[in-house]
């Protein structure tokens, strides 16, 4: 048996609740030279309060509809997610823009990073488009990157 949309949403909840004691965790560690109560600390601290909140009742909810997580349905729903060639198209987008962020634009210029990044997922996501075309919408959008960041609120961006 695979997963329902009620064990989904526990486990949605119970995800975004570690990601929310994570961000309280970090922003109670932001020091500041006066009381933590005025630090650049409290804001964030605040916000992730809210959402560990939120995230905690949202699971409970879920639970308290029929939401009931087990460890065999997870690997089952694991498993057909894996088989499933629209999820593996996804994760392989997400895949080039994380070497985008993490690899591209800090160890080679923004503007080539960029550059293929466009131009890598006109080719690899969109059938029907030339390679004419992908040559003109890579260096329009990587002109226009530079029109932005470097000419109009001119920060040089290498």
């Amino acid at each position: 048996m695979k997963l329902t949309s009620n064990d989904k949403e526990v486990l949605a909840g119970f995800v975004l609740m570690l990601f929310g004691v994570y961000f309280i965790w970090t922003s109670a560690m932001i020091k500041g030279e006066e009381e933590f109560f005025e630090s650049a600390g409290i804001f964030p601290l605040i916000v992730s309060g809210i959402f560990t909140l939120l995230s905690a009742i949202h699971m409970c909810v879920s639970l308290f509809k029929g939401g009931h997580p087990t460890v065999d349905k997870i690997s089952i729903s694991i498993r057909l997610m894996l088989k499933n060639e629209g999820f593996r198209e996804v994760m392989l987008a997400i895949g080039i823009v994380a070497l985008y962020i993490f690899v591209g634009a800090t160890f080679v210029s923004i503007y080539l990073a960029g550059a293929i990044l466009i131009f890598g997922i006109l080719r690899g996501f969109v059938r029907r488009i030339r390679l004419v075309v992908s040559l003109a919408v890579t260096c329009g959008l990587v002109a226009a990157m530079y029109l932005v960041f470097t000419v109009m609120f001119k920060m040089p961006i290498i």
